[in-house]
């Protein structure tokens, strides 16, 4: 009877395993994103797909397509509006913000992220440049700082349109009010 339990419990873990999906991933190709200049600092146009090598690891890479073009930027604006950024802090930081979405082209993206002891978003991702201006405009800096929680919801905003992408976090760096659970990532 032990047998026939112990076979049967072996039949039913291999037909488990034979069951369990499998999954495969490649890639199609990378983008490589470069800026060739002449001697004047001026962008070369005209360069075909034989004007480059490019070297995974040593070995040759095919290069397939070459364009020319300028892509938008999709920038993502964390700031912080806790108490620690108060005063002149707190001014210093809405000036660089409104600088950098007025020097923004008409073709590129914004979104704001705002935190202290909340995260909230504002303005999500759009080429309305001045929701960034009149979200902050009305700001006061209170409360504490999730500044991972305000990094961590700006790197999950999800998927931009084509571009460039960056993420721009103004804070003065220090965390104190942290819903996720940063110790057990060093575990």
């Amino acid at each position: 009877m032990i047998r026939l339990a112990t076979g049967l419990a072996l039949l039913c873990s291999t037909s488990v395993i034979a069951m369990q999906p499998t999954f495969s991933s490649r890639i199609e190709g990378v983008r490589i994103d470069v800026l060739v200049t002449d001697s004047s600092r001026k962008p070369m146009r005209g360069l075909t797909a034989q004007d480059f090598a490019i070297r995974d690891n040593g070995v040759p890479q095919t290069v397939d397509v070459v364009s020319f073009g300028e892509l938008s930027l999709n920038v993502g604006l964390t700031f912080d509006l806790s108490e620690s950024v108060a005063g002149a802090r707190h001014e210093q930081l809405r000036r660089a913000s409104r600088e950098l979405t007025r020097s923004l082209l008409p073709a590129d993206q914004v979104s704001l992220i705002t935190f202290n002891q909340v995260v909230a978003m504002p303005c999500p991702p759009s080429k309305l440049h001045g929701c960034v201006e009149q979200a902050l405009a009305d700001t006061t800096a209170v409360g504490e700082t999730a500044l991972v929680d305000g990094v961590f919801a700006a790197m999950t905003i999800g998927e931009w349109d084509a571009g460039r992408s960056m993420q721009m976090v103004f804070s003065d760096g220090l965390d104190t009010f942290c819903f996720i659970d940063t110790t057990s990532a060093h575990n």
